[in-house]
């Protein structure tokens, strides 16, 4: 069946888009046109900038349209011929409205002058009123038609109008779905998630070449560095161990970490599969390495560099990059100190050229609130010297310096350079990430994790009675928790009622206390949007009922 050109259609089968995505007052976009199904919507991470629409077959009909997706996920099907193409705005419409007026004006003018024309030669010539009445009707039947046709014009334009209306109005939203509180991924914003979604483009287009530059700089503010050097490169934080060891060791060369959890021991693990002679400062659960222990080590060999965690994120232990620094450059000034910030860049307060960080670590999937895919590191000038003044063979390809550092700097002058291609979309929602850490101050977002962070763990200590896994508040991460479970409960008494609840936490990491205690998250919208989201309330509420519902209860939670 063919549909009818003037039709617009609401297809109210949810399934339709497979639910991946809704639109309740939808964006500040000016057209919402969808992909063919059953792909995802073609998005821009800038405001500005308009969406192509795309020509759409519904089903085996043969009809060509475009879909809009409408609130509860209705589809609004739009005829071929009749596209709100995104360069025809409301202004634009005024403006044929205006223009459409103006010409209608015109043509009756001249209807009009034909008409008076023609009845003065009538008279001229005496026909008879017979004749006259006959031009008289046609001229009426004329106007009529004219006016049907002229209104039935009006009309479609006064649709569009209020439905580009009603979307300038509208922005978009994510589905419904359970509430992600684990350490990683996090939870992110609408504008990061629907930028996620942007169309492919070209890697190497201006307007991608301008996006991933400003990402490079923006990335350099919340480190709070002007000389460091930014990686941005598809993978996972793991990526960054691979990169600072196949860059800064060389087989042979001394390492020292400082082990605070499983981090620890992965990123040694890392070090020796490149060669390095590893040692660790091993804590005991809970706690990191003292000042002291660190000076007595470095007293005792000459290291190539030092590692510290900066949060470990199977412990939650918060450790102080601050004073390992000020301790390495004292003790042993040409050793390098690398942090892993996975866990805590975005979250946790890094100030890398104040502290003298040699470089720090971390991925898209946590602090920085962007979906999984990134690693980003950033190393300072005395690092990159290091690099390119070695002599033997970095042991990586794909993780070499000396092969992204062309593309990195090309990409901030506004000049790409290839070596492999980026992960646009990623880098997109990055874009749009780092946009809103960095509009305003970063100690802002420093506090504000801070704040929810102790609200949330005096909660735990406090009214649920509950011992946490770093030994201190003071060694505690302020994006994260890592809580016991009471005596006589496990996961499986928490961890599924709660995800009963919408509430996904993780379980334990640490294998010498795996199945004793669990993780919960708390980093980026979920403590930065207090006003619409209240993500903590939730949690303790949920936690609340389920600790109940397990048998468990203090006195205050009676209150």
């Amino acid at each position: 069946m063919q549909h009818d050109s003037s039709e617009i259609i609401y297809n109210n089968q949810s399934n339709f888009l497979d639910n991946r995505y809704s639109l309740t007052n939808p964006p500040s976009y000016e057209t919402y046109a969808y992909q063919p199904y059953p792909g995802p919507p073609p998005c821009s991470p800038d405001s500005k900038q308009s969406i192509n629409n795309t020509e759409h077959t519904v089903s085996s009909a043969q009809y060509y349209g475009h879909v809009l997706l409408h609130p509860q996920n209705s589809i609004l099907v739009v005829p071929a011929h009749h596209i709100l193409m995104n360069n025809r705005s409301v202004t634009t419409i005024t403006l044929q409205l205006r223009v459409f007026f103006i010409l209608s004006g015109i043509a009756y003018l001249l209807w009009g002058a034909l008409a008076i024309g023609l009845e003065i030669s009538l008279l001229l010539y005496s026909y008879s009123i017979y004749y006259r009445g006959i031009f008289l009707g046609f001229v009426m039947l004329g106007t009529s038609i004219s006016m049907l046709i002229i209104a039935f014009q009006i009309s479609h334009l006064m649709i569009y109008m209020i439905i580009l209306r009603t979307l300038s109005n509208m922005t978009f939203h994510q589905a419904e779905h359970s509430l992600l509180v684990i350490p990683g991924p996090i939870e992110v914003t609408d504008d990061v998630l629907f930028a996620n979604a942007t169309p492919s483009q070209s890697h190497m287009s201006k307007s991608f070449t301008q996006t991933f530059g400003e990402a490079i700089k923006m990335f350099r503010q919340v480190l709070l560095t002007e000389r460091g050097q930014p990686f941005i490169l598809s993978g996972s934080g793991t990526l960054g161990w691979d990169m600072v060891a196949s860059n800064l060791t060389e087989p042979g060369d001394e390492a020292l970490v400082l082990h605070s959890g499983y981090f620890g021991q992965s990123f040694a693990d890392c070090l020796e599969a490149y060669g390095a002679k590893v040692t660790q400062l091993k804590a005991p659960v809970g706690q990191c390495p003292s000042r002291e222990e660190l000076v007595q080590a470095l007293k005792a060999t000459k290291y190539k560099i030092v590692t510290v965690t900066h949060v470990d994120t199977s412990t939650g232990v918060l450790s102080n990059p601050r004073m390992v620094s000020e301790v390495v450059h004292e003790v042993s000034p040409d050793t390098l100190v690398v942090l892993d910030g996975v866990c805590s860049v975005g979250s946790e307060e890094i100030r890398m050229d104040e502290w003298s960080l040699d470089v720090v670590m971390c991925a898209s999937q946590k602090g920085l609130g962007v979906p999984p895919g990134l690693s980003l590191v950033c190393a300072s000038e005395r690092a990159i010297h290091l690099v390119e003044a070695r002599k033997t063979k970095i042991n990586s390809y794909f993780a070499s310096w000396l092969n992204w550092l062309p593309v990195m700097r090309g990409y901030e002058q506004g000049k790409p350079v290839y070596f492999a291609t980026p992960p646009v979309q990623l880098i997109c929602a990055l874009h749009v990430s780092l946009k809103e850490i960095t509009s305003k101050p970063i100690e802002e977002r420093w506090a504000k994790h801070k704040q929810a962070s102790t609200d949330f763990k005096q909660f735990v200590t406090d009214e649920l009675g509950l011992k946490q896994v770093p030994n201190d508040s003071s060694i505690a991460a302020n994006g994260m928790t890592a809580i016991y479970f009471p005596n006589g409960l496990s996961a499986s008494d928490i961890i599924p009622r709660l995800l009963e609840r919408g509430i996904v936490v993780a379980g334990g990491l640490h294998k010498e206390i795996k199945d004793k205690y669990f993780r919960i998250g708390h980093m980026g919208i979920s403590v930065i949007d207090t006003t619409t989201r209240h993500d903590l309330e939730k949690i303790k509420d949920a936690l609340r009922n389920v600790l109940n519902a397990a048998g468990y209860c203090t006195i205050a939670m009676l209150h």
